[in-house]
């Protein structure tokens, strides 16, 4: 768990669940893909009509960390505020994203949006440590 601005306690697990029921309820059709971590797994989901994507990260099954991943100009790039760690953990997502966005991504009715955290993905993920 985490702290916001205010101060108060999140749980990247229900905010993963929250988020995603509020893509189920706005029927929010989603373009997503998923590799397999050292770890657990990690998956990237775009709205057909967004710029704006979401990386999750989980760990046996529960999300451990979220982030705002955003397309400009041809290229992807991570909101840092919401990620829960530091430079270390900052640098893994990223190297996710990177991964994530060279491979395919799937199409997601609306109904479906739910089961997306329980694919078991088919690719890995490359977790590479950090270089300082």
């Amino acid at each position: 768990m985490v702290t916001n601005a205010f101060g108060q306690a999140v749980d990247f697990d229900k905010f993963a669940d929250s988020y995603l029921g509020g893509l189920e309820i706005f029927e929010t059709v989603l373009l997503y893909t998923a590799c397999k971590t050292k770890a657990g797994k990690a998956v990237l989901l775009f709205s057909l009509d967004s710029k704006q994507g979401r990386i999750l990260e989980l760990k046996n099954g529960k999300v451990i960390n979220t982030a705002p991943v955003n397309i400009t100009h041809q290229s992807a790039s991570i909101d840092i505020s919401e990620i829960q760690g530091g430079l270390y953990t900052y640098t893994v997502i990223e190297n996710h994203v990177k991964d994530l966005l060279d491979l395919p991504f799937t199409f997601v009715l609306s109904e479906n949006v739910k089961r997306i955290l329980a694919f078991t993905p088919s690719h890995e993920c490359i977790d590479k440590p950090p270089k300082y």
